[in-house]
């Protein structure tokens, strides 16, 4: 029994390039989740629906949800293979970096607490801790959010690959229409559900989902989301019904950008190879500029397009600054980036 279906297969062609397609309008949707800020009030209408709590609310907190659908249909490995090894290269990859971005964080939010109370500063997060708790609440050891906040995908991550191999054991053992059915249903008992849409991407590449027929239907199969997240402000949400409806939303996105000029492809998703840096480096720069147009009153903008602009602002300066590190630190570049280094021009296959 193989871990996944043949690489090779047209299905797996086609939602590679998905995936690839949609690594750039994922991390642009994790950094307008760390852009937003309390604003002024938004009266009650569908300017604050459309502009507040979709396009800068839900659609973002669902991208992280894909994130772990893509880590779970791309995790690789066969009985062929000699799975200790799997796990040494994921401890390169996602422990090394993690272990680094936290205590970056950690020593910078232990010397903010020496300095007086400043508006662009973000609050003490170390208060009447211990050393022990400090380390605890760094690393997430609680299970809590670590202190560079969004890397709890990654530490999740963490604990998902070693049972990687059972939870792919026991998919291969279901009935394949019953699969979806349990994860489904277990998605709504279960707190922490990350393992369930990352059991899912490893069952979809299990069955060699094919999601070719589905292309032409991509204003149907968004649209549908969309209302979704438009209604469900004013009747009901239940988060993990966002969740799975969100599933449909971002592959529709990917169809969309399959039918733009090959030349635009080939710069998404170039770009989109910057997506772990930014992921670990925008959290602190972009709420930072947040506090900062909040207290210049958005620069004379719509606070929503301050947003935007913040998002936009963020990636170009964390980009750039992995472009500097790579330059004149390669190594440590690397080593931050878990071997992640974006190619200068990568040509579309």
């Amino acid at each position: 029994m193989t871990s996944q279906s043949s690489s090779t297969s047209p299905a797996f062609e086609d939602v590679s390039q998905k995936i690839y397609l949609l690594r750039l309008f994922l991390i642009l949707s994790v950094i307008l989740i760390h852009a937003r800020f309390m604003g002024p009030d938004y009266p009650d209408n569908w300017c604050k629906c459309l502009e507040q709590n979709v396009l800068i609310g839900k659609v973002p907190h669902c991208a992280v949800t894909f994130f772990f659908v893509i880590s779970g249909y791309l995790f690789t490995w066969s009985d062929n293979s000699i799975y200790l090894e799997f796990l040494k290269k994921k401890c390169k990859s996602l422990l090394i970096p993690y272990f680094l971005w936290n205590t970056i964080l950690m020593v910078f939010h232990l010397l903010r607490g020496m300095v007086a109370n400043f508006a662009l500063l973000p609050s003490f997060k170390y208060a009447d801790m211990t050393p022990w708790q400090i380390f605890v609440r760094s690393y997430g050891l609680d299970m809590g959010a670590p202190i560079d906040n969004p890397l709890w995908y990654v530490r999740n991550l963490l604990i998902f690959f070693p049972l990687a191999p059972l939870l792919l054991w026991v998919i291969s053992r279901i009935p394949i229409l019953l699969t979806p059915i349990i994860l489904i249903i277990s998605s709504f008992f279960l707190k922490e559900n990350s393992i369930i849409f990352f059991c899912f991407g490893m069952y979809c590449r299990h069955c060699d989902l094919d999601l070719r027929p589905l292309n032409k239907w991509w204003p149907l199969t968004m649209g549908i989301p969309l209302v979704y997240f438009i209604i469900a402000e004013f009747q009901w949400m239940d988060w993990n019904v966002l969740q799975w409806i969100s599933l449909p939303f971002y592959a529709s996105c990917a169809m969309l950008m399959q039918r733009l000029p090959k030349y635009l492809q080939e710069h998404i998703i170039h770009f989109g190879e910057y997506s772990f840096w930014i992921y670990c480096t925008h959290s602190p720069l972009a709420t930072t500029l947040a506090r900062a147009g909040r207290a210049m009153h958005f620069l004379g903008m719509p606070p929503v397009l301050y947003v935007f602009a913040n998002c936009a602002l963020t990636f170009v300066i964390c980009a750039m600054s992995l472009r500097i590190l790579k330059r004149y630190m390669p190594i440590l570049a690397s080593v931050l980036c878990g071997t992640r280094i974006p190619k200068s021009r990568m040509k579309y296959a």
